[in-house]
């Protein structure tokens, strides 16, 4: 009869294992191991999608906040542009009819002396006519020509000059300050090409 003989490799597996409490504690480490890290992993993940909804939810509201910050400043700048212009542009029509009102006023003095002038040398002229038909002797005419030729030419240059000053002091008063508001234009767009670049 044949004895039977267990196999090797079923022996050396008991021999090998250890007693079932021990086994049991240790699948219970392993276990608690596990699940510590699987709490673990779940809270860091929680936390990375938490953190993401918030980035996610503060991202529109940061860039609403910086598109009207933007466009504040964009209307600031516009703005202040504007008023300057308008400033610029209401000194430049304010300059503008003053000079006209004063051309204006320079004018109507200056046909104001020459209508006056006018009036005298009429006045002269009758008086003038008056005297030569009442002259008794061609000597007393000549006489009055005379005068009369002296007079007028006296009062034509005296007018002239007048005139003249009239003239030269309407250009300079009216137009004086033209120049300057020229230099003012041109330093203001300097500026402002200034500021572009």
């Amino acid at each position: 009869m044949a004895t039977a003989k267990t196999p090797k490799s079923t022996t050396s597996a008991r021999a090998a294992a250890k007693p079932p409490a021990e086994t049991v504690k240790s699948a219970t480490v392993e276990a608690e191991t596990v699940q510590a890290e699987a709490v673990n992993s779940a809270e860091v993940i929680t936390d990375t999608v938490a953190s993401a909804a918030v980035e996610a939810a503060t991202k529109p509201a940061k860039a609403i906040a910086l598109a009207s910050k933007s466009t504040k400043n964009v209307e600031d700048t516009m703005l202040i542009g504007v008023e300057s212009f308008l400033e610029f542009s209401r000194d430049n029509a304010i300059l503008l009819v003053t000079t006209g009102n004063d051309f204006a006023a320079g004018l109507h003095k200056l046909s104001q002396s020459l209508i006056d002038w006018s009036a005298e040398s009429c006045d002269k002229s009758v008086a003038g006519a008056s005297a030569l038909l009442a002259a008794k002797t061609v000597e007393e005419v000549i006489d009055l020509s005379q005068s009369l030729a002296k007079d007028g030419l006296q009062q034509f240059l005296k007018e002239s000059t007048e005139l003249s000053n009239l003239s030269t002091k309407l250009i300079e008063d009216t137009f004086a300050p033209l120049p300057g508001r020229l230099a003012a234009a041109v330093e203001k767009l300097t500026a402002h090409a200034g500021h572009a670049a």
